[in-house]
């Protein structure tokens, strides 16, 4: 029986273990927040997240495609900081909706120019957005470059028509630290023959949404005491389990032996009539 009982308990005890590691790890974690196949954008992510104080780390992905996902500690019970990266990230538009570029062939296997040309043409406004995200306050931009398609008679006649550009630019600072003949100049200089007075820039002003740091504190102070109360619980809880364990296998000897006591009491005794009988009989053997 005290084998039996080992057993049981040997069987319980890690269960009830189990369980409560369960009940905290289950609140704590890390939490992926974006994900992007563009190491510039990723980049750009953990550094806009970092700047805000936030427990930020970036991995890459896995799986057959290359990528990268931004991810947030919450701590053990969690703070509420993904909802803030989140919200953080949505200002400046990020992550960006990813594109699919032009296909170059056609599906009977031939290079089509036109597509080459639309793929190379979306490929410069990429790069150009990449470096207008490099100025000061810029939150979101927006590049759009149309090349006319100018044919042989027209160049060597000299009646080309001339590319032009639309430039949309989200700033977060107002005034801004930069001007829009700062925009005109980093896109001209990537697109040929795209000269500055051919570019159209438009600069709004978007303020970033304020992080609830009270919310926060609050949620912090609420989920310590939340931690700090589930520790209490569980500490008890295997307190009275391990006196109730105690109890149990004292009162087990203390019961035996009353048992034992009892069968003694309850002997069949002989009776003083049939004693004398009992005593000639073995006489007689």
């Amino acid at each position: 029986m005290a084998n039996l009982r080992n057993n049981r308990l040997r069987r319980i005890c890690p269960s009830i273990f189990l369980l409560s590691a369960a009940c905290l790890l289950a609140a704590c974690g890390e939490k992926t927040v974006a994900t992007t196949e563009d190491e510039f954008e990723a980049n750009r992510m953990f550094d806009i997240l970092h700047s805000r104080e936030l427990p930020v780390d970036k991995y890459p992905k896995e799986g057959e495609k290359p990528g990268w996902n931004i991810v947030i500690d919450e701590g053990w019970f969690g703070d509420g900081e993904a909802a803030v990266a989140t919200q953080v990230l949505n200002d400046y538009g990020l992550p960006r909706t990813k594109e699919l570029l032009p296909e170059t062939t056609s599906p009977y296997g031939m290079t089509s120019e036109h597509e080459v040309k639309k793929r190379q043409n979306r490929e410069k406004e990429i790069q150009i957005e990449k470096q207008l995200y490099l100025l000061p306050g810029v939150t979101k931009v927006g590049v759009l470059i149309a090349q006319p398609d100018n044919d042989t008679l027209s160049a060597l006649s000299g009646d080309k028509t001339p590319p032009t550009a639309s430039v949309l630019v989200v700033q977060k600072e107002m005034p801004p630290k930069f001007s829009d003949d700062d925009v005109r100049s980093q896109v001209s200089g990537t697109v040929a023959e795209l000269k500055p007075e051919n570019i159209r820039v438009t600069t709004t002003y978007q303020p970033l949404r304020e992080i609830p740091l009270e919310k926060l504190v609050a949620q912090r102070r609420s989920n310590k005491i939340y931690a700090l109360g589930t520790g209490l619980i569980l500490l008890l809880a295997s307190a009275l389990g391990a006196i109730w364990y105690v109890l149990k296998r004292r009162r087990k000897p203390a019961e035996s032996e009353t048992e034992q006591l009892t069968a003694g009491d309850d002997a069949p005794e002989i009776s003083g009539l049939n004693r004398p009988a009992l005593e000639a009989g073995d006489e007689e053997i």
